[in-house]
């Protein structure tokens, strides 16, 4: 961890060097362009007022350059200085056996409460006429978002289903409304389904949009979103 931090350090180091070089070449380049200028025209002047000119400017350019360079000293000596940022660590605790059980049979729970609430609303629109092909269930985890797809004539609806509580803490937000959105796109293009008449379904037991997923909703031409008590 620390040599992480370490190696961002020295390239914010380095960065903060390079664009102080940066600007100290600008100020040359433009003080030997100005140098060059009053040279030409004081070859064609008699009088000696642009070359006294010339000197002040050279004064001047050397003095900026001797502040420009305190100031980057100034600033790597106070970057130098700094105290590298650690995070504390978290302390980790063995769980007990018990605890270790209680989470698994937690976790089954919840995948079995989903894994019924997909065959509650496949069932839905099976009594609807549609047939039904649980997509969730029978890919697990290579399911891509979609739990259920049903078909009648041209028509194949894309679902993906949500069994949470109302009171939940978790709410269905913008970010995954729009990557159901993205997989049904994913899954339509691959498997060439470009004649169908599709429709995309966002389907939860309860009322868990947060504000932008309403808003998202309201925007979108493709994505329905519907309530199925459980």
């Amino acid at each position: 961890m620390f040599s992480k931090i370490k190696n961002i350090f020295n390239s914010k180091n380095k960065e903060l060097e390079l664009k102080e070089r940066e600007l100290e070449l600008k100020v040359k380049e433009i003080a030997l362009k100005e140098k060059e200028l009053f040279l030409n025209y004081a070859e064609k002047r008699s009088d000696n007022y642009y070359k006294e000119k010339l000197n002040e400017n050279e004064k001047v350019f050397k003095q900026t350059l001797e502040e420009k360079e305190n100031e980057f000293n100034q600033k790597l000596d106070t970057v130098k200085n700094e105290e590298p940022i650690t995070k504390p660590k978290k302390e980790f605790r063995e769980y007990t056996e018990e605890e270790k059980k209680a989470y698994a049979l937690k976790m089954k729970e919840k995948k079995e409460k989903g894994k019924e609430y997909e065959e509650f609303v496949a069932g839905y629109y099976k009594l609807n006429g549609y047939e039904i092909y649980l997509h969730g269930i029978k890919k697990g985890k290579k399911d891509k978002g979609i739990d259920i797809i049903c078909s009648k004539d041209e028509e194949l609806i894309l679902i993906q289903c949500k069994n949470w509580k109302e009171d939940s803490k978790y709410k269905i937000n913008h970010e995954k409304l729009k990557a159901f959105v993205g997989c049904c796109t994913e899954y339509v293009n691959e498997n060439k389904l470009f004649d169908k008449n599709i429709k995309l379904k966002f389907i939860t037991s309860n009322y868990i949009l947060d504000e932008s997923g309403k808003k998202f909703l309201q925007e979108s031409k493709t994505l329905q979103y519907e309530i199925l008590k459980y």
